[in-house]
């Protein structure tokens, strides 16, 4: 049947439907999609129809439009409507290596030995990021796959022990369930070697049995106040050795930090003695 007798039968408009060819190449393929999608919003920043889902939120955490964040086991987020809501989640812990990549949805969390790193939401655009020593929080940003911020060190607040956490990938819309991230983590030792016996100076050393010492310096005095500050300011000491962590103010010629003995000098060099 040709299309001229497809007209005088049907509707010109039908005979031309049907004379239409199929798509048969990728390329008529793609464009066949693209005119079917032509009529629907496919912005992610837009309102889906699953932005209504879970509970209405009556807690005091707020989030913005578009912004997601961990409540334990459920996500906060605003409806299409502005109004809050949370969604359970199903997070997991999972053991990462220095190897390979980890995949995380929302809320879950990997370890590292000391360490662990979880997925904590999502924030004008960016990851939000919690990393944790021995179940301490230790730092929380926001990052992206931009090269200039993907990776980060995060530091103990007695700058004794340093990870470094950098975002490789993510897939789907971050703020939703089909959202995911992939994040790699190791131990980043900032920390210089040093011998017992040998003067040192500011800064964090690692010694050769695994004691890791921070030695710094403060502005003024917090010792005894009816004496004199002969070293010009409060020289301190944070220590790691193990499990055991401890602080002392260096305000004698000698002072005693987890078994050793660390020795001042007036020309504020230290000496660490066993």
């Amino acid at each position: 049947m040709t299309c001229y007798d497809a007209a005088m039968r049907w509707s010109l408009a039908v005979a031309l439907l049907a004379c239409t060819p199929a798509p048969t190449t990728p390329r008529e393929i793609a464009v066949a999609n693209e005119r079917k999608s032509t009529n629907k919003i496919n912005a992610p920043n837009m309102p889906s129809e699953s932005d209504d889902e879970g509970t209405p939120y009556e807690g005091g955490e707020v989030v913005e439009r578009g912004d997601t964040k961990v409540l334990d086991a459920r996500a906060l987020f605003r409806d299409r409507d502005g109004g809050m809501r949370v969604r359970e989640l199903h997070p997991r812990e999972t053991h990462g290596t220095e190897q390979r990549p980890i995949r995380l949805t929302l809320g879950d969390r990997v370890i590292y030995g000391a360490w662990d790193v979880r997925w904590g939401g999502v924030r004008e655009g960016l990851v939000r990021l919690e990393a944790r020593r021995r179940g301490e929080l230790v730092s929380e940003w926001g990052t992206s796959t931009d090269e200039r911020v993907a990776g980060v060190d995060v530091e103990t607040k007695n700058k004794l022990f340093t990870f470094q956490v950098r975002l490789v990938a993510t897939t789907g819309r971050l703020d939703r369930g089909d959202g995911a991230i992939e994040i790699t983590g190791r131990e980043s030792d900032l920390a210089r070697p040093a011998a017992y016996g040998r003067a040192i100076g500011l800064g964090v050393y690692a010694f050769p049995d695994g004691l890791r010492v921070h030695f710094d310096r403060g502005d003024g005095c917090d010792f005894d106040p009816s004496a004199p500050c002969p070293f010009g300011g409060t020289w301190s000491a944070t220590a790691a050795l193990g499990e055991q962590e401890a602080r002392v103010v260096l305000s004698a010629k000698l002072t005693k930090l987890l078994g050793r003995t660390i020795e001042l000098s007036r020309g504020g060099a230290f000496v660490v003695r066993r």
